[in-house]
Order: C-alpha cells, then sequence, then structure tokens
C-alpha cells in the first residue's frame, strides 16, 4: 500500500509542476505580448512629438523672420507688457 501512495504522490507532484511551469509560461507570453503593444504605442507618441516639435520649431523659426521683416515703430521691441520702463 505504501509504495502505491508514494507512487501517486510522485504523479501528483509531477502533475502540479508540470501545471506551475505552464501556467507561468502563460504568464510570460501574455505579458510579451502587452510589452510588444505599450512599444508600439510609445513609438507612436514619440512620432506624434517629434512631428509637433517640427511643427513648432518651424512656425518659430517663421515668427523670427517675419519680425525681422517687419521692425516696429519707432525702433523698439515688441514686449509681453503694456507699459515702458524707459
Amino acid at each position: 500500500m505504501a509504495p502505491v501512495a508514494i507512487l501517486a504522490y510522485a504523479i501528483y507532484l509531477g502533475l502540479k509542476l508540470s501545471q506551475g511551469y505552464l501556467s507561468h509560461e502563460k504568464y510570460k507570453i501574455l505579458a510579451e505580448e502587452r510589452i510588444a503593444l505599450l512599444e508600439e504605442e510609445v513609438q507612436e507618441w514619440r512620432a506624434k512629438q517629434s512631428a509637433l516639435r517640427t511643427i513648432r520649431d518651424s512656425k518659430v523659426g517663421e515668427d523670427a523672420r517675419n519680425e525681422e521683416a517687419e521692425p516696429q515703430a519707432g525702433g523698439q521691441s515688441k514686449r509681453w507688457w503694456s507699459f515702458s520702463l524707459l
């Protein structure tokens, strides 16, 4: 009777070990898929950000060229405040 119980227990432990290994593999596969999706999302965000940055930089360059082409009246520069200290 004891050898049958030991054999059954060994089979049970083997099956539990296999089940644990397979569930861990499934978790790793799902995690890798999630990581791939997040990496794609990060790449999309970076592409959008770089596109916006180039648009903003080109607008800043145009504004600088426009200010050079159209000087302010009286030779004063454009200020963000409405009063003059000098």
